[in-house]
């Protein structure tokens, strides 16, 4: 027998040893089974090959345990459904989606209620002057005349005749004596322009300050006396009755800083307020 079939009948016995259930040395994890086969007398032993080696007059072997790789078994049945995990950490956010398609109108609401007053707006602007009114009607003419004392006044007076008849203003009787002295009149006359002043002997200049303000100098203290002040002619000045329709305007009087109590200031307007020179005539009673 060649040592070559030796080697393979000891083998070959090896391995039925195994299935017989024989005891060996230690295998590694590996599954790989080390041994040394004595080449004079065809003997096989087993070794552990971490810790024994062959000698000179063996030869070293190895072979694998595992066997061949066996057919696929039938799937089992399936095992029980596990439990639900813990849910995962969430994800990052996606990109925002498209903008949806705008809906229909929805239907018209209940009308709330009012809300409270607004603030006043700014005052507007001042607008365009007005067109200037018609002219008025001529004044009627009235004639005046001095009366004789009669029926009409027993005393006498004035008579003023126009279109819608005549009318009388009588002096009064003469009264009895007075017992003690009367107030003492003060007057002055003056033209708009400030010339062609006149009046009583106390009355000692009048200046004419700027357009529709006087300012008339007495020599005595007015400061406490009644003033009286009227528009109209200068009495130098005299005007057909017929034809005189009045002279359209205000005045007014007043104390003034300055000319200390011994005058008296006046102010004369047209008929639309504005300060303009006017004839006038000023009674101061004391």
């Amino acid at each position: 027998m060649k040592r070559r079939d030796l080697a393979a009948a000891a083998i070959g016995g090896l391995v039925c040893a195994l299935a017989g259930g024989i005891a060996w040395a230690a295998t590694p994890d590996n599954g790989a089974i080390n041994g040394c086969y004595q080449k004079v007398r065809g003997t096989l032993r087993v070794i552990d090959a971490a810790n024994e080696s062959c000698s000179n007059s063996e030869v070293a072997i190895s072979w694998n345990q595992k066997g061949t790789k066996g057919d696929p078994g039938e799937p089992g049945p399936p095992g029980p459904k596990g439990e639900t995990g813990d849910q995962g950490t969430p994800g990052l956010p996606g990109p925002p989606g498209k903008d949806g398609v705008d809906g229909q109108n929805g239907d018209r609401g209940i009308q709330g209620l009012p809300g409270p007053p607004g603030k006043d707006g700014d005052p507007g602007q001042t607008g365009p002057p007005g067109k200037d009114g018609a002219n008025g009607k001529d004044g009627v003419s009235v004639a005046s005349a001095v009366e004789p004392p009669g029926s009409n006044c027993p005393a006498g007076g004035s008579s003023f005749t126009s279109v819608t008849g005549t009318t009388y203003a009588c002096n009064g009787a003469k009264g009895d004596p007075g017992t003690g002295s009367g107030p003492t009149i003060y007057r002055a006359s003056a033209q708009g322009s400030g010339l062609g002043v006149s009046g009583s002997p106390q009355m000692t200049g009048l200046l004419h300050l700027r357009t529709g303000i006087y300012v008339v100098s007495f020599s005595v203290d007015v400061y406490g006396c009644t003033r009286i002040a009227t528009i109209g002619t200068v009495r130098s000045l005299i005007i057909d009755a017929n034809t005189f329709s009045g002279l359209p305007g205000e005045i007014s009087t007043f104390n003034t800083f300055g000319a200390g109590v011994s005058a008296v200031g006046v102010a004369t307007r047209d008929s639309s307020g504005n300060l303009s020179d006017q004839d006038f005539n000023l009674i101061v009673v004391c």
